[in-house]
């Protein structure tokens, strides 16, 4: 396994790059010397911000002491620095946390696609890429924060349905098809 630890990351973001409906997902994250982007799907994300509410609310509940995070962010500041070039798509996103450094990482392994030859399979394993972003609670609070605001700025969602709306309309299966919404 080749590992990337970037410690301490001075910037950590998602961004999305397309149209809604259309759009690429990315993380990044930045150190004085290196900046390493990753791809992965609008659902890692989603499930990622899930993670980090809980991982919120655990370390609040055990460190009582803890101050908590503001999550405030600028847009600017959050979009991905070009040239948006991927390291590789992620398939395992982890998040650990370092009370003693009161750091978070979050560590991104690649997606290793299925190979014919168990040997083959087993050394493709062993070679995938690992990224460890280790960050501070406040710049992951942040991108919790951002990430919540990317996915708000996808396509509308059916309240009948819970489907998303395309742009030319959207023929739901709770009216039996007969009205576009």
């Amino acid at each position: 396994m080749i590992e990337i630890n970037l410690d301490p990351c001075i910037k950590f973001t998602s961004d999305a790059i397309g149209k809604p409906g259309q759009r690429t997902f990315f993380i990044q994250g930045e150190t004085d010397s290196d900046t390493i982007t990753l791809i992965f799907e609008k659902i890692q994300l989603q499930s990622l911000i899930v993670a980090i509410i809980r991982f919120f609310e655990n370390l609040h509940e055990n460190y009582p002491d803890l101050n908590h995070e503001e999550g405030k962010y600028s847009e600017p500041v959050m979009r991905i620095t070009p040239p948006v070039d991927p390291l590789f798509r992620i398939g395992d996103l982890n998040l650990t946390f370092d009370p003693d450094q009161d750091k978070v990482c979050i560590v991104a392994k690649e997606v290793i696609f299925e190979q014919e030859d168990p040997a083959t399979q087993m050394m493709a394993q062993e070679d995938a890429r690992v990224v460890n972003y280790w960050c501070s609670r406040e710049q992951l609070s942040q991108f919790l924060n951002w990430g919540v605001e990317l996915l708000k700025r996808g396509r509308p969602i059916c309240p009948l349905c819970n489907e998303p709306i395309e742009p030319e309309g959207h023929l739901c299966p709770k009216k039996n098809g007969h009205k576009k919404n």
